[in-house]
């Protein structure tokens, strides 16, 4: 399992006996890369990862441990800069290899063909009468849709989507007078659901790209909302395996929602613990391998029935203590039905006996 961080490197990490090794810039290091803070990690080939960082894009020689630069030659020569250059947020890559790469720092979009050879960079917000001039562009997020058009979250701007075909964009940005347009100009994150709809998770709201009425369906707690949701200041979203969409708040009295996508029907949760007291709670949601909700939060971890209802803290009925593992920072399902939650100071495998939850510690 290869874990990119932001400040520590890349982590490479054995299920088989819980050890781990590091690739970090430090002096120290066994395995030395020059770069804090790990964005993306994609397989290249089968014992090859690719990785974006703050220092551009590198490939990971998984058997050798080696990182090279094997396209720094090829991005000076074709962009004019070198690939260092690159701090690299985001990465998409289509069916035919194509890469489509999301940087800050005015470097825009860089679209790099391995097959051929070929980087070109492109400007969402380029002004076409002054096209000398670089405009201030920084990417977070990059997703391509089912039609293979690119989505590119734009800092502070909005929505632009990519013609890959055309080499144009179309940039959507939020308009008081247009009820179809996007409703938040601050996107954080894109997600393609398995449907292929594209949702766009704002800073204060979410919204669903409707392709054939040309609009997006708003989610929040609006009376001109689509879906009406309980809350409108958004953090953290899961479409769980009955595809319902669930929607934690960022405050901690307003609790999690799971909106039925079909009726549009919300039914609000508010735990025990989420009432006794004030705060944010930046929820972080995911589903085990028996059909349970587990909402974490920066004050509580909670876990629902199997019918995803009944939600309460998961704390009471496990064998450990929040001492013993320290702030939960996210969890994971993995190919063989494994639940593993990652806290601060240890990993663990999660499972259910009986009413009990008990936590095994991956290291032992």
């Amino acid at each position: 399992v290869f874990i990119g961080t932001i400040g520590s490197g890349l982590c490479r990490y054995s299920r088989k006996d819980g050890s781990s090794l590091w690739y970090i810039e430090d002096s120290t290091a066994k395995h030395y890369n020059k770069g804090k803070v790990v964005n993306s990690i994609f397989e290249l080939s089968k014992n090859e990862l690719i990785i974006g960082d703050d220092f551009g894009i590198k490939v990971l020689d998984t058997e050798k441990h080696t990182i090279s630069r094997p396209y720094s030659k090829l991005f000076k020569e074709q962009l004019g800069f070198p690939m260092d250059s690159l701090v690299v947020s985001s990465i998409d890559i289509d069916d035919e290899g194509i890469w489509y790469i999301g940087t800050w720092r005015n470097r825009g979009l860089i679209v790099f063909n391995p097959e051929k050879e070929t980087v070109e960079q492109h400007f969402p917000l380029q002004d076409l009468s002054n096209p000398t001039k670089t405009p201030r562009t920084n990417i977070a997020a990059v997703k391509l849709d089912k039609t293979n058009k690119v989505w590119l979250s734009l800092f502070n701007v909005g929505v632009s989507i990519f013609d890959p075909i055309e080499k144009t964009f179309l940039t959507l940005n939020t308009d008081p007078n247009n009820p179809n347009s996007i409703t938040d100009p601050q996107i954080e994150s894109i997600v393609k659901d398995r449907s292929g709809a594209m949702w766009l998770g704002g800073a204060r709201s979410l919204m669903k790209h409707d392709p054939e009425k040309k609009k997006f369906n708003l989610v929040s707690n609006s009376p001109a909302a689509d879906i009406r949701s309980s809350m409108s200041d958004i953090w953290g979203l899961f479409i769980d395996s009955d595809k319902n969409l669930w929607v934690g708040s960022v405050y901690r009295g307003n609790g999690v929602d799971r909106i039925n996508i079909k009726t549009t029907q919300a039914t609000n949760t508010v735990p025990k613990s989420a009432r006794e007291g004030q705060g944010v709670a930046l929820w972080s949601v995911r589903e085990d391998g028996d059909g349970r909700i587990w909402g974490r939060t920066t004050y509580d971890l909670f876990v629902t029935d199997v019918n995803k209802k009944n939600m309460a803290s998961a704390w009471d009925r496990s064998n450990v203590t929040p001492g013993d593992t320290g702030p939960v920072n996210t969890f994971m399902l993995d190919s063989e039905n494994k639940f593993w939650i990652f806290s601060e100071k240890k990993t663990w495998w999660v499972e259910f006996q009986g009413d009990s939850i008990i936590w095994t510690d991956v290291a032992t």
